[in-house]
């Protein structure tokens, strides 16, 4: 399906990110709420490569397993969020998507 109509289809998906510094350690995180994905690093850049790692990977064992999460009432309301990550595809579309 062409991005556009998965961007019509899935307009209403928001997603929550925030990128915070920790002052005691000076490491980098990075949540997204509606997913409970995390990264983290020691730097800004850092914290985001390995929150899109992170992402990807959630994303592709939600895929893979589809199933039972769609069963899991409160895990089958993730489904819009990772139906969006997968029509952009592209880690830096995602990134930019994001905010980040």
């Amino acid at each position: 399906m062409p991005e556009k109509v998965w961007n019509e289809l899935l307009g209403f998906v928001k997603f929550n990110v925030s990128v915070e510094q920790d002052p005691e350690n000076n490491l980098w995180g990075v949540s997204e709420e509606n997913l409970g994905v995390t990264g983290s690093g020691e730097t800004r850049d850092e914290a985001v490569k390995d929150f899109l790692d992170t992402l990807f990977i959630a994303a592709q064992d939600y895929f893979e397993n589809v199933d039972f999460y769609l069963r899991q009432p409160n895990l089958v309301k993730r489904l819009p969020y990772y139906l969006k990550i997968a029509a952009i595809g592209d880690s830096d579309k995602v990134k930019s998507t994001l905010g980040l």
